[in-house]
């Protein structure tokens, strides 16, 4: 397990890069819940009490239901409220300006508003590097990717410029000790959208006993069996990977569990207050979320389970009508005597706003980082800040 060296080094009167993680649901100009932006603290207010200048670097990923990206200005407030004396730097040179006139905390705009943070490219990594003269990354849910503020401006510092930060060391510590307790049996409770978790499950297959497979990741795998899901999101690029997921639990003796009934919108008013079994969908309707007869069936199994991984929300945020099965789920998974790890932003953001977090054994930011790394699967953050400098 990586450690932080944050405590070895002499930061007064230096600047530190921190790259935290920003990506929090916002809905109508507001945070929806952030906890992601508490557990930074830690790593931020440790670097301003010993005298270091503070270059903040974060990303809010566009959601499904905003065509916009939204500006850091959001996070800004937050910290702002906290007490800390920050200031939102739209551009490299304006950030440049805020760190010569001696401002404490700058934080850059949102670095997917920059084109260059996804297309990997070096000389932008580089002119991140140049605003510090240390570099940390404390955005555990960032380590899968390979942007540019995740694997390049690391290789701008050497070994003892460069660290994990406290929330990235605790997360690490603390799926360390979990994955040293996993007891059988093993639910795997998966939903949302990303497309990088079928490599995930991959490599969890061999470790679980059985996978649940709710809304909206499950259409991607019924659509690709030819079973018709109505107007239900569905990915056809991952069809393959859901057969090969397939076949692999079979290998394996995992058994696949798909949601029995849903939570449905009707794509002409939009309305999420209708139920329908799961052989019923009819064409316009969208499944959103798990319904009652799921919710019971699915609750019922987590109180014989000894390891509960749940990733993913299956439904929206801004749409808490139809998590009322949803939070049925996390109420049996909260109950159950089981270790149980919640993790992604949004499925963290639920457990939060509907009075479920605290009692659950570790509510993780990670989201796909978290699966991966207990899935052996390497962070390509971790490894870009192993590697020496070039």
């Amino acid at each position: 397990m990586m450690h932080s060296s944050i405590p070895s080094w002499n930061i007064t009167g230096k600047t530190v890069i921190v790259r935290i993680d920003g990506n929090v649901p916002i809905a109508h100009q507001q945070i929806l819940d952030d906890h992601k932006l508490v557990a930074s603290l830690a790593t931020i207010t440790y670097l301003l009490d010993h005298g270091a200048q503070l270059m903040l670097l974060a990303d809010i990923a566009q959601s499904d239901h905003c065509q916009t990206i939204s500006s850091c200005r959001y996070l800004a407030a937050w910290f702002y409220n906290e007490g800390l004396p920050i200031e939102l730097a739209t551009t490299l040179q304006h950030a440049q300006q805020l760190l010569a006139t001696g401002h404490r905390i700058i934080m850059l705009e949102n670095l997917n508003l920059f084109p260059e943070e996804r297309l990997h490219d070096a000389q932008f990594a580089q002119r991140l590097a140049s605003l510090g003269s240390y570099y940390i990354n404390d955005a555990f849910a960032a380590l899968t990717s390979n942007n540019s503020s995740i694997t390049l401006v690391p290789h701008f510092f050497d070994a003892e410029h460069k660290s994990i930060g406290f929330l990235v060391e605790h997360e690490l510590r603390m799926l360390n000790a979990l994955a040293q307790e996993v007891k059988k049996p093993f639910l795997l409770f998966i939903g949302g959208t990303e497309g990088i978790k079928t490599e995930l499950i991959k490599a969890l297959l061999p470790k679980i006993d059985a996978l649940y497979i709710g809304p909206a990741l499950n259409f991607s795998f019924l659509k690709a069996s030819g079973i018709p899901v109505g107007m239900s999101r569905i990915a056809p690029e991952l069809f393959n990977d859901c057969h090969e997921i397939m076949m692999m639990a079979e290998e394996y003796g995992v058994p696949i569990h798909y949601p029995l009934d849903y939570v449905v919108s009707e794509t002409r008013d939009q309305q999420y207050y209708e139920l329908s079994a799961a052989a019923e969908l009819d064409a316009h309707e969208a499944g959103i979320s798990i319904g009652p007869k799921t919710a019971s069936v699915w609750s019922q199994d987590c109180t014989h389970a000894k390891t509960i991984v749940l990733h993913g929300l299956m439904g929206f945020l801004h749409k808490p009508e139809g998590l009322i099965y949803f939070r049925q789920l996390l109420q049996a998974i909260h109950d159950s005597p089981a270790t149980s790890i919640i993790t992604g932003s949004s499925t963290v953001a639920a457990a939060h706003l509907l009075g479920l977090a605290y009692d659950i054994r570790y509510c993780s930011t990670g989201g796909s980082a978290t699966l991966a790394y207990l899935g052996n699967t390497p962070l390509p953050g971790l490894t870009a800040l192993e590697n020496s400098h070039n």
